[in-house]
């Protein structure tokens, strides 16, 4: 790999813009190019990047001057000092990328819609469910074995409920991403954002049963 330098100052990426260089004076920001690629930054017609044409090739390997750098000859570009190692684990990691998002089940704005609504109904029963036994459980004070049943009720109903909120934020991203046409990586990034993270009490009681049930 090479680097193009004029001795002080070296050619980096537009860490923003691929494909856009800029010069910069740390050498730990210097892009790595092969041969080619910084031979082709040489000799480049562009007047943007005529500053790069006073730059020279370094090989890092050697750390020589590449020096009498033909213009357009791919002649022996690949040889001796030049010669690259393809690390082919790459095709491997490609496909089983490929292969992951063609597993990927797509779902169209109508399906979205009509799984919104199922999980809307869902999340109407299990809130009517769960505000159903505070009633009945109010002013009351059954024994124990009747208040382990019913919380073991009410955990369910909650847990439940919780699930189809999560879902739902779910689907709000899948929606959206279909909407404005985001790349994969924003909805991977989107769905990262929505995902519950565990809850942080606000009162001591948060503390209280939490020491209660820390065992269990």
């Amino acid at each position: 790999m090479f680097i193009l330098t004029d001795g002080k100052n070296y050619v980096m990426e537009n860490p923003m813009k691929v494909g856009i260089y800029l010069s910069t004076t740390s050498p730990c920001h210097a892009k790595e190019f092969t041969y080619k690629q910084a031979r082709n930054l040489l000799h480049n017609k562009k007047k943007s990047l005529s500053w790069i044409r006073e730059y020279h090739m370094i090989n890092m390997e050697t750390e020589k001057v590449e020096t009498d750098v033909p213009e357009y000859s791919n002649n022996e570009i690949f040889c001796d000092d030049k010669e690259i190692v393809f690390d082919d684990s790459i095709i491997q990691e490609i496909q089983e990328e490929v292969n992951g998002v063609l597993k990927l089940k797509t779902l169209d704005a109508m399906q979205l819609n009509t799984y919104v609504a199922q999980l809307e109904q869902g999340l109407q029963f299990y809130d009517s469910a769960i505000s159903d036994i505070y009633h009945a459980r109010m002013d009351k004070r059954p024994p124990a074995h009747i208040r382990t049943k019913v919380d073991g009720i009410l955990n369910e109903l909650s847990e439940k409920r919780r699930d189809i909120k999560q879902t739902m934020n779910y689907l709000k991203v899948f929606s959206d991403s279909v909407k404005e046409r985001w790349t994969l990586g924003k909805v991977k990034e989107e769905l990262r954002k929505v995902k519950y993270v565990p809850y942080k009490g606000r009162t001591k009681y948060y503390e209280v049963v939490s020491d209660l049930l820390k065992n269990y």
